[in-house]
């Protein structure tokens, strides 16, 4: 018998907001979706980093992205901050490189999150918000 899924009380709320009554935080794409409406519902910018690389038919070859190695899944702005947020789900570990790149924006004022799930973030975001409405 598969366990059924309880939205926590931030996923449910963003569900409300948004109309989006199948938004839930069990995924990495789950908890991605939710942190960009989420981002963008409170006057943020936010967009999601692929740093993949792609197949290039005509070179019949596989081209990297330029992108550094572990940069964060979803780069954000609010409240005139950068923020990072590297995004994990289930079994998912950082890498080096994504601790390293976590240090380097912390470094430069930057602020960087490890969000496993939806909750956790909104709740991160709303001390965020304290502080930078505290002079922080």
């Amino acid at each position: 018998m598969t366990k059924r899924y309880s939205a926590p009380p931030a996923v449910v709320w963003l569900r409300n907001i948004t109309n989006q009554k199948t938004l839930e935080d069990r995924t990495s794409q789950g908890i991605t979706k939710c942190v960009m409406l989420y981002v963008n519902h409170i006057g943020g910018f936010c967009s999601e980093i692929d740093n993949r690389g792609f197949f290039n038919k005509e070179l019949n070859r596989f081209v990297p992205s330029k992108i550094k190695n572990g940069f964060p899944d979803v780069v954000a702005c609010l409240s005139g901050r950068f923020i990072g947020i590297e995004v994990k789900s289930g079994k998912d570990t950082m890498r080096q490189a994504q601790y390293e790149i976590c240090i380097e924006i912390e470094q430069a004022k930057g602020r960087y999150f490890i969000a496993k799930d939806f909750q956790g973030f909104y709740e991160w975001i709303q001390v965020l918000k304290k502080g930078a409405n505290n002079g922080k």
